[in-house]
């Protein structure tokens, strides 16, 4: 569990929830009314670079790595059934993104949603992904293939 006894919440790193670096943790207040809402583990460098390691590990040696598009596009599609069918974690989801982030509550559920629909989306999108020829004369052969480029990181 994300929580162990102390309610902090912790970041999924390589498999495992960790605290933030050096112990650091951020205090989360709704917005609304100004009440504690909980504990996060606040992420570094250090946890970055672990995290970053992780990825890389994950996409040139994972379970991914080898999968045909058809078998990519399967599994995306599991997740968006999985993410369909889970009404009530998307209700209690939906109650917590309200509480800590200042939202509605239609514009949490609305982001519980669209989730849901990223993954409808690219899994439709998986086994459908083509290169292209591009004509230079007859003396040569041009084309582009469409491949996973890395790993990267993203402030948010």
């Amino acid at each position: 569990s994300r929580f162990v006894g102390d309610g902090l919440v912790r970041n999924f790193i390589g498999g495992e929830w960790v605290e933030g670096d050096g112990g650091r943790r951020i205090a989360v207040e709704d917005p609304g009314n100004g009440m504690h809402v909980a504990d996060c583990a606040l992420a570094g460098e250090a946890s970055l670079d672990r995290a970053l390691a992780a990825a890389r590990t994950s996409f040139e040696r994972g379970a991914l790595a080898g999968l045909k598009p058809g078998a990519r596009a399967a599994l995306l599609m599991r997740i968006w059934r999985v993410l369909r069918r889970a009404k009530i974690d998307a209700e209690d989801g939906a109650e917590l993104l309200c509480r800590e982030s200042g939202k509605t509550l239609a514009a949490s559920h609305e982001e519980f949603e669209e989730a849901a629909q990223y993954f409808e989306y690219y899994g439709g999108a998986a086994d459908k992904i083509e290169g292209k020829s591009i004509p230079l004369g007859p003396d040569y052969v041009d084309y582009t293939i469409y491949e996973p480029y890395g790993v990267s990181a993203q402030i948010v």
